[in-house]
């Protein structure tokens, strides 16, 4: 098979095995220019990386002969971001166990994790949950519809947005308290602090937020 994520994972291998070892053994194979190689004694496992993984042919679990010793060397996974295979699901109905959870979103793909959020203190659902799949492809399986009827309860999935992409909630709600000080209803009346827009825009409460 083609080898198109320019890495290898190779197993097995023993302490003499040091970088410059394994960089010139795959050199010799004809795979190309091997860019770097990252060596875990610890785990007895190394990472070779190659230029162009147009000149690299490998089929899985391949096996080779290294100072004496037999490893084998197989096409590593490439990463996929966690926030491409996992989904939010909302509007759960507050009887539902994570096994019922599990059991509906498993049809659409293998699953990592799913879980139903509960309370810290009354141990109660929270009315939300996500799921993590192994391949996006199943997360966008999921996605194309936007609500699905899980335990006879229409529920909304939508896609995980990372951390890093989320403005603050502090932020938001400083914010908020500005523009409501600054604008009036009758001097602004397309902004609109009621609950359901607030939720639409994926804050919280507006009795929370901003203390009513």
């Amino acid at each position: 098979m083609e080898f198109t994520n320019t890495k290898l994972v190779i197993n097995r291998i023993s302490t003499e095995m040091d970088e410059r070892i394994l960089r010139r053994h795959f050199n010799a194979y004809g795979y190309g220019e091997v860019k770097h190689v990252i060596v875990y004694f610890n785990k007895a496992i190394a990472f070779v990386t190659f230029v162009d993984p147009s000149k690299t042919q490998i089929t899985p679990q391949q096996q080779y002969i290294i100072l004496g010793r037999k490893v084998e060397a197989r096409p590593a996974k490439p990463k996929v971001e966690i926030g491409k295979r996992k989904i939010f699901v909302g509007g759960l109905p507050r009887s539902i166990t994570n096994e019922e959870f599990k059991r509906y979103f498993e049809k659409f793909g293998s699953i990592v994790d799913a879980v139903v959020i509960h309370d810290k203190k009354t141990k109660r659902s929270r009315g939300f949950g996500f799921v993590t799949y192994e391949a996006k492809e199943s997360a966008n399986l999921v996605l194309r519809t936007h609500f699905h009827l899980s335990n006879n309860k229409r529920v909304e999935v939508k896609k995980v947005t990372p951390r890093q992409e989320m403005v603050p909630t502090g932020f938001l709600i400083i914010t908020i308290h500005i523009i409501k000080h600054i604008f009036t209803p009758s001097g602004c009346p397309f902004l609109d602090f009621t609950e359901p827009h607030l939720e639409i825009f994926g804050m919280i409460p507006p009795s929370t937020a901003l203390g009513h």
